[in-house]
């Protein structure tokens, strides 16, 4: 399994300098898979709000908000992990699909219902996020939808969002 390199660690601790230095002699180590098959976007994302100019510079040199994690996650799911909606604007707006899944099935939308990041949620649903894809939870047979996610957790707001034409309020009150 690839170990993180000097593009990841540099992502990570959002040292700009080395980054800006390295992509000029290296362009195509942008997309590099490092431990747990993660990119430095993955790094900078998942490092904190503070490397905002660092996700920008990757971005610039073409790096993939798509690509996935060994479990699935791309760079979007963490910035919906960690409720940074700064990050999951600046991801959309340079081609982050909503609607990707982890291996669990889960999108952007399932970990904002869980974490009850309803301003997250509004993002995504403004950028064509499916509120209606499943996750692989079986523990209904059929997997789980945000909304459903959103219930589970008492996030009121994220499943008022989150609710569909015909989706009885009263189930809602019923079940948890």
């Amino acid at each position: 399994m690839p170990l993180d390199g000097v593009l990841h660690k540099a992502a990570l601790k959002g040292d700009l300098g080395v980054i800006e230095e390295y992509l000029s002699q290296y362009p195509n180590d942008v997309n590099a898979k490092g431990a747990q098959q993660r990119t430095p976007l993955h790094r900078a994302v998942g490092g904190g709000s503070d490397k905002k100019s660092i996700v920008l510079l990757l971005l610039d040199y073409k790096a993939d908000p798509n690509a996935p994690d060994i479990n699935g996650l791309t760079p979007l799911h963490w910035a919906a992990t960690l409720g940074n909606t700064d990050f999951g604007t600046i991801l959309l707006d340079h081609g982050a699909n909503p609607n990707v899944q982890t291996k669990n099935g889960d999108t952007a939308l399932h970990f904002c219902a869980e974490k009850g990041n309803s301003t997250f949620i509004q993002l995504l649903l403004n950028h064509n996020a499916d509120p209606t894809l499943r996750n692989n939870d079986t523990t209904n047979k059929r997997g789980h939808t945000p909304y459903d996610v959103a219930r589970k957790f008492h996030n009121k707001e994220c499943a008022r969002l989150l609710k569909l034409p015909g989706t009885s309020r009263l189930r809602f009150l019923i079940c948890y």
